[in-house]
């Protein structure tokens, strides 16, 4: 399990056990992973994606960021017109929950996506989805 820690510029992995009375607990440490930007929305990276890695013990994930976290809640408060985007590619190593890879697939200033919240895979295909605009980018999600 991957959660996002916006404020603190990270996120939290953990691996997650069925209980005895169904529910699910977490069955080790938490381990954090410093992306040093305001993680937003996670997603999986499908298997099938260029992007993808290619081991079964690697989680490749695709996550919508807020590079610079005061300069968006000035534009989610309306005091400035746009604020930066960022969507990052994490590859973590599924037995020890550590980062692998970490690396930008996508950056801006905002004039063409202002505050990204989610970055998705599809084939060889990024899209970029913000927290308030009307509109979303189509990218090229390159494997290199």
């Amino acid at each position: 399990l991957v959660v996002a820690e916006s404020i603190k510029r990270r996120l939290l992995a953990l691996h997650v056990a069925r209980e005895g009375g169904g529910g699910w607990a977490a069955s080790g440490p938490v381990q954090p992973i410093d992306v040093g930007t305001g993680v937003d929305n996670i997603e999986v990276v499908p298997a099938s994606a260029p992007l993808a890695a290619r081991s079964p013990h690697v989680l490749s994930l695709a996550v919508g960021a807020h590079p610079n976290m005061p300069l968006f809640a000035a534009y989610a408060a309306q005091a400035v017109g746009a604020a930066p985007s960022h969507a990052v590619h994490v590859d973590v190593d599924t037995a020890t929950l550590r980062p692998i890879r970490l690396r930008t697939l996508f950056m801006s200033n905002g004039d063409d996506l202002a505050a990204s919240s989610v970055a998705a895979v599809f084939r060889s295909l990024l899209l970029v989805g913000p927290v308030f605009d009307d509109h979303v980018l189509l990218c090229s999600a390159s494997s290199n």
